[in-house]
């Protein structure tokens, strides 16, 4: 289903259906990233993240999407998606919507957002040189 798109023969956007698939997992993160892939619009794990301002969402987001490697913009970005490869956004205008559809932008809502930033997150490692612990004594 995508919203805010005009159907054939209205004048105002709707919900139109686009074909149905449906992920199955034990974690709600693993089954949408599932789902996003049966359709042929596998979930971005880099890139660029139009985050919504202004929410505690965005504080426990950024910091994540930052940690595994996702640059983070704000609604300043929202005209032109480019370079846009995700959009996380409660309540995204139809507008918005419209322009993520004809790029094929995904657009998550930050729970959403956060189910699958648990799955990104337990699959990333770090490349840090660890601390030394030797001693010499």
């Amino acid at each position: 289903m995508r919203s805010g798109l005009i159907a054939p023969g209205k004048t105002i956007p709707e919900m139109v259906q686009t074909g149905l698939v449906m992920g199955t997992d034990l974690s709600l993160g693993k089954a949408l990233i599932k789902a996003f892939a049966a359709a042929h619009e596998p979930l971005p794990d880099h890139g660029t993240v139009l985050l919504e301002e202004g929410t505690t969402d965005r504080e426990n987001l950024a910091p994540r999407l930052a940690s595994l490697g996702f640059q983070i913009v704000g609604p300043e970005h929202a005209k032109h998606l480019n370079s846009v490869q995700l959009i996380v956004m409660n309540e995204p205008d139809d507008e918005l919507r419209r322009r993520a559809t004809a790029h094929t932008v995904p657009i998550l809502n930050t729970v959403a957002a956060d189910a699958i930033l648990q799955v990104f997150e337990a699959r990333a490692f770090s490349l840090a040189p660890l601390i030394n612990t030797r001693t010499d004594a």
